[in-house]
């Protein structure tokens, strides 16, 4: 099942490239101003430092959020945004689940979850756990395009594409969480789906 996903995703991506090779040039557009607020709920968080020169120059988004959020009770998350105003060739969105391996560590399981989000609604999320020597993280993460969470790295380039060629833009974001585990699985996912509800009202 996994190579026929593999196969699938290959076609998508192959005929997205087609495809957009076709549509003219995206007029230039401005970086929003990404309001994040230090803030969210019951967390607080802090800036995480800038990125090192080598992973600004891979990641080569528009606009960074690199953060860690702590909770009261001294619980921590890794916040994550990288925004994208144009997609294209050597400038797009990373996924997790090729950082995550390039990086040393080992995916252990990937599932779609659903985050109950503050207006009542809920929203798809991607929920990988990884492991890297002694250290175990649940890794939480969405494409955000255009006030839509996307949870699936196929059906997003499906809805870029569609973007770009009915509102002529393909602009997107990568959020990710990174919950370290320090007891259970399911606690870390509980304070990462705590983080995501307060989180998303901001995005939009």
């Amino acid at each position: 099942m996994n190579a026929i996903r593999l196969c699938v995703t290959a076609v998508l991506v192959g005929a997205t490239v087609a495809l957009v090779q076709t549509v003219p040039a995206l007029p230039a557009a401005e970086v929003p101003a990404f309001e994040v607020p230090y803030t969210l709920g019951s967390w607080q968080g802090v800036e995480a430092g800038a990125l090192d020169a080598a992973t600004e120059d891979a990641v080569a988004a528009d606009l960074v959020v690199n953060r860690t959020y702590v909770n009261a009770e001294r619980d921590a998350a890794g916040l994550y945004i990288a925004y994208y105003m144009q997609q294209r060739p050597g400038t797009s969105i990373h996924s997790p689940l090729h950082c995550l391996p390039g990086s040393g560590w080992d995916i252990l399981s990937a599932q779609t979850i659903s985050a109950v989000l503050d207006n009542g609604t809920s929203g798809p999320v991607r929920r990988l756990v990884a492991q890297k020597d002694n250290s175990r993280i649940i890794v939480l993460y969405w494409y955000f395009i255009h006030g839509d969470m996307i949870a699936n790295e196929a059906l997003s380039r499906l809805r870029l594409l569609s973007n770009r060629i009915r509102l002529g833009r393909n602009d997107a974001a990568l959020v990710r969480l990174v919950v370290p585990v320090t007891d259970s699985d399911m606690t870390a996912e509980r304070r990462g789906l705590e983080l995501v509800r307060a989180l998303v009202s901001h995005l939009l």
